[in-house]
């Protein structure tokens, strides 16, 4: 995984949800005075803005819908979908992300997913 510097905590406002770009990808931080979240900003749902969502503790709200996310991994409080969300680190005022590297990405696209096994036809 890769570690990429995306804001300054300076910069972000508590209680407040931000889109920010990094490498083309939307990415939404927030900050809830103690601790910086990131996650994809897009409900799975329906694809609405979670950053004008609600926000209580460390769970987001999807304004459409209402489907809850844990902002700490993603997991759906009333509902069985996942939300993306981001390792994050701060050193020094700085906020960094964790990204998965792409050669990690090609490693894992090459591995068998215990989910999907090849299909094996008879002959």
């Amino acid at each position: 995984m890769l570690l990429k510097k995306i804001c300054d905590v300076t910069s972000l406002k508590k209680g407040k949800a931000t889109i920010l770009r990094m490498d083309g990808e939307q990415i939404a931080v927030y900050f809830d005075g103690k601790e910086v979240f990131a996650f994809s900003p897009f409900c799975p749902h329906a694809r609405a803005n979670l950053t004008m969502g609600s926000f209580h503790e460390q769970e987001v709200r999807c304004h459409w819908h209402g489907w809850r996310f844990s902002l700490r991994d993603g997991e759906g409080l009333n509902n069985d979908s996942r939300l993306k969300t981001y390792p994050v680190k701060i050193e020094d005022g700085t906020v960094f992300i964790g990204l998965h590297d792409q050669r990690e990405e090609s490693r894992e696209d090459e591995s068998e997913d215990p989910l999907m096994p090849e299909i094996k036809w008879k002959k």
